[in-house]
């Protein structure tokens, strides 16, 4: 997803991404900042961030992208799906 906000903007689709979530394990942190150093300043990376203020993150996106493993539909698919988003869920549920 970084690259592809990259490759956008080189060509001229003005774009970002918003990552939200914080890593968890020593090996998702260095993967973590792996992924900082190859993102320009179109990547925004929130981490964690409360329930009672995921709304207001959500409201500025236009697109949802869950990339969750675990083959079900999180509730955050479902709470996005109210906000009227178009979502793109990449798992196999």
């Amino acid at each position: 997803m970084i690259q592809t906000i990259n490759l956008l903007n080189s060509r001229g689709v003005r774009s970002k991404l918003i990552i939200v979530g914080a890593p968890v394990t020593e090996a998702d942190k260095k993967y973590t900042k792996k992924l900082q150093d190859e993102a320009h300043e179109d990547v925004i990376w929130k981490g964690s961030v409360p329930h009672n203020k995921i709304q207001n993150v959500l409201r500025d996106a236009d697109v949802f992208i869950n990339l969750s493993t675990t083959n079900s539909l999180d509730k955050a698919v479902l709470q996005d799906f109210l906000l009227l988003h178009q979502i793109m869920h990449l798992n196999q549920c």
